[in-house]
């Protein structure tokens, strides 16, 4: 989602976002793009299966973003890249197990 972010979220939308926001998504949008585009000289290691590899590069990626923004504005931005709407209230939901 980080590198989605980078590259699908609305310009004015990114304009709008604070400064460690923008820096967060720039920074771990663009290490998940370049550390995807060669899985084995990727500095976390070598020897996994490509698809295991950048599953973990991504995963990593968001992990650190989500705990930068935290995972409600994570969510937000992440419905706005996707170009769906957010829920319209914060009410938290009650799960039923």
């Amino acid at each position: 989602m980080a590198a989605i972010l980078l590259t699908h979220l609305p310009p004015e939308k990114f304009a709008e976002l604070g400064a460690h926001e923008q820096a967060a998504i720039t920074e771990l949008g663009a290490y998940a793009e370049e550390a995807v585009k060669d899985l084995e000289s990727s500095p976390q290691g070598t020897g996994e299966e490509p698809a295991v590899r950048f599953a973990a590069i991504q995963s990593e990626a968001d992990a650190y973003l989500r705990a930068t923004l935290g995972f409600e504005r994570f969510n937000q931005l992440s419905f706005l890249a996707s170009g769906v709407s957010a829920p319209a209230d914060d009410t938290p939901r009650q799960q039923r197990f």
